[in-house]
């Protein structure tokens, strides 16, 4: 399990593993950000609250590489571009295959809709659903 956050300070990332957990995530440049565990978060059970910055709202979101999913749209639209139809359909298809399996096997993950830490590999949490815009402009700076 995994916790990936920003430092307060440079705002690079800083990645944490556990558990057990830390009290706090150093970062290269020096800084620390405090961190509050929760009960739940301890035992390695579903994401509850979280531990950069307290709230309790979340969103999931797949645990995949944007630039790549977007390769793989641009791959299929050049190659029904080029190999016109009916060909360039299946070069479509088959783009949609591909992107279709990856949606089954990439992993979901969790991410504070405050302060937008991400949380890898714990249990899905049945509360916490896709990103929702509504949301967001309650945490928007």
């Amino acid at each position: 399990m995994q916790i990936e956050l920003s430092c307060e300070k440079c705002r690079s990332g800083v990645s944490i593993e556990g558990p057990p957990w830390p009290s706090s995530a150093p970062c290269e440049c020096g800084a620390t950000t405090p961190l509050a565990i929760s009960d739940s978060l301890a035992r390695g059970d579903a994401v509850d609250r979280c531990a950069v910055c307290g709230v309790d709202v979340f969103y999931l979101q797949k645990d995949f590489n944007r630039f790549l999913g977007i390769s793989i749209v641009v791959v299929g639209i050049l190659l029904y571009l080029l190999l016109r139809v009916p060909w360039g359909l299946v070069g479509l298809g088959g783009t949609w295959l591909v992107d279709l399996g990856l949606y089954f096997v990439v992993p979901w993950l969790t991410v504070c809709y405050k302060c937008r830490s991400l949380y890898r590999g714990f249990p899905r949490n049945p509360t916490h659903e896709t990103f929702d815009l509504n949301v967001a402009e309650q945490f928007r700076v």
